[in-house]
């Protein structure tokens, strides 16, 4: 037997090799002899020869694959369609880049759907879908990069799944955001934040150019009304735009609803039924707004003085009628600030004033409290003259 030496190239066009198989995507056995055979020969140094019929694997392009990634609650669902194959698909691998392991699927049809559970960060991650033919060829398709919208309630009830997209790092990649699902009783939704007590930064279902990660919080608008030491339920309203205010609930005994002040002890900012834009208010979004209250106005005093010995002087007083009950009425001097109390609800009486001059005339007003906190000063008495009695 003539001996001879022969030496075999592979190559290989797209996928994998199967393992001692001649069979193998894309192989092709060339063999070169340097000696001869019975039947056959070939000279040395000349070029190799094809033996056999090995098949070849198709050719795709990234542009031939549809592959999409969605987020449903706490899971992730790559769905793919890849390109069609003459030789027939048989298994498929779905990879999610930055942790969350594979999915690995038979479908002969080309298409089908992995699920992935337990949150990567979306930032940038990618999906890779490995398809393999019945000839063993395999061709792959990686997905741009997407990030995630991830919804805050910040306070709110409900529930809004993270807003998948896929993006451009460097410029963003321009999105509409997902309506709000959220609710909160007693405010109004304004629009979204990147704080939790931040500025408004977009509106419901308003564009946003996604360039990563992002985390958007529900910004609230509400105005509480307090009844600052006034009669009657709390209530809040909710807007969104600019609105009158709900008209004043409260009562006070004794005073009268002046407004609506910014502080307890501010001033009246508000009138009874102002129209305010809530989309105004700071964040967090709810603003208090304090009543402010005055005392109801009463009628007119009588009033009158007389001298009874050289150092006391009697003062008889009938004040007007008050909502609230009176509680006390003071007698002073206007000359030189002698006074004297009485404790009484009845809105008539008289006060003595003791410590008074022999040789001054007197005049008086009489100052009476009631039980709401509000006093009132009566006009002064005619003069009350010098004690002249020896």
């Amino acid at each position: 037997m003539n001996a001879f030496s022969c030496h075999s190239r592979l190559f290989q066009s797209r996928g994998t090799v199967v393992a001692g198989a001649a069979v193998a995507c894309g192989l092709m056995v060339l063999t070169a002899c340097a000696g001869s055979t019975s039947g056959s020969s070939s000279s040395a140094g000349s070029e190799p020869v094809i033996r056999g019929n090995a098949p070849s694997c198709a050719t795709f392009y990234d542009y031939d694959w549809t592959v999409t990634a969605d987020q449903r609650g706490a899971t992730r669902v790559v769905t793919f369609d890849a390109p069609e194959n003459a030789s027939g698909w048989k298994k498929f691998e779905i990879e999610q880049w930055g942790g969350g392991g594979w999915v690995g699927l038979n479908s002969t049809t080309g298409s089908g759907t992995a699920t992935f559970t337990g949150r990567v960060p979306a930032a940038n991650i990618r999906w890779t879908v490995t398809g393999t033919d019945a000839q063993g060829c395999t061709d792959s398709y990686t997905t741009p990069a997407y990030a995630g919208v991830t919804y805050s309630g910040n306070g709110g009830s409900g529930a809004m799944s993270e807003q998948l997209a896929t993006t451009n790092e460097s410029s963003g990649t321009s999105i509409t955001l997902n309506p709000n699902q959220f609710t909160r009783e007693g405010f109004g939704f304004l629009g979204w934040s990147t704080s939790q007590s931040g500025l408004k930064a977009a509106e419901d279902g308003g564009p946003w150019t996604l360039t990563g990660d992002v985390k958007l919080y529900a910004l609230w608008a509400s105005v509480l009304f307090d009844a600052n030491d006034g009669s009657g339920r709390t209530q809040r309203q909710a807007a969104t735009t600019s609105v009158k205010l709900t008209s004043n609930p409260f009562t006070r005994t004794g005073y009268r609803f002046d407004g609506w002040a910014n502080t307890s002890t501010g001033t009246v900012a508000f009138g009874d039924g102002f129209t305010y834009d809530f989309a105004a208010i700071p964040a967090p979004g709810s603003k208090t707004m304090y009543a402010k209250w005055s005392c109801l106005p009463l009628g007119s005093w009588t009033v009158s003085g007389r001298r009874v010995s050289a150092d006391r002087a009697e003062v008889t007083f009938t004040a007007p009628a008050s909502a609230s009950p009176w509680s006390t009425f003071t007698a002073t001097s206007t000359d030189a600030g002698k006074t004297a109390t009485v404790s009484q609800s009845n809105a008539s009486g008289v006060i003595t004033v003791s410590g008074l001059s022999k040789h001054t005339g007197y005049r008086f007003t009489v100052t009476g409290r009631n039980e709401a906190g509000c006093t009132y000063v009566s006009q002064e008495t005619d003069r009350v003259e010098q004690w002249n009695k020896h």
